[in-house]
């Protein structure tokens, strides 16, 4: 019997970038779920636990930052990876415990944010 694939959600509206970086993931050994939108991401995070959750900050509509919000208040278990292309989350007044696990430029190399992510990927890290 195997070990299940660690179960990881990609989280940008970028469709192109989703579509190849959720292809990358796969072939990394995750089983990747994707959303475009931050409501989007937490219908899929209500039927299922992702272990990590690559979460774009700006998406239409809710925020990333809206999201990881949420997400702690539901003590979801997983960590959260928020990925920008501005360099940085420079969010000075957000509360303690709803900080990202860790932040990434986007687009993000598959071992940027792994590397940061307790989550195993084929045994690697």
């Amino acid at each position: 019997m195997t070990a299940a694939h660690p179960l990881l959600l990609l989280v940008d509206d970028d469709a192109a970038f989703r579509t190849v970086m959720a292809a990358e993931l796969s072939r990394s050994g995750y089983d990747v779920r994707t959303a475009a939108s931050g409501e989007e991401a937490l219908a899929v995070c209500a039927q299922a636990e992702p272990q990590v959750v690559l979460l774009d900050l700006q998406l239409p509509g809710m925020s990333g930052l809206d999201v990881l919000k949420t997400l702690r208040e539901r003590r979801a278990p997983g960590e959260v990876v928020m990925l920008t292309g501005h360099g940085s989350i420079d969010t000075p007044s957000r509360p303690s415990g709803s900080a990202p696990s860790t932040t990434c430029r986007n687009p993000a190399r598959s071992t940027s944010w792994r590397s940061a992510s307790s989550a195993p990927s084929n045994g690697r890290r």
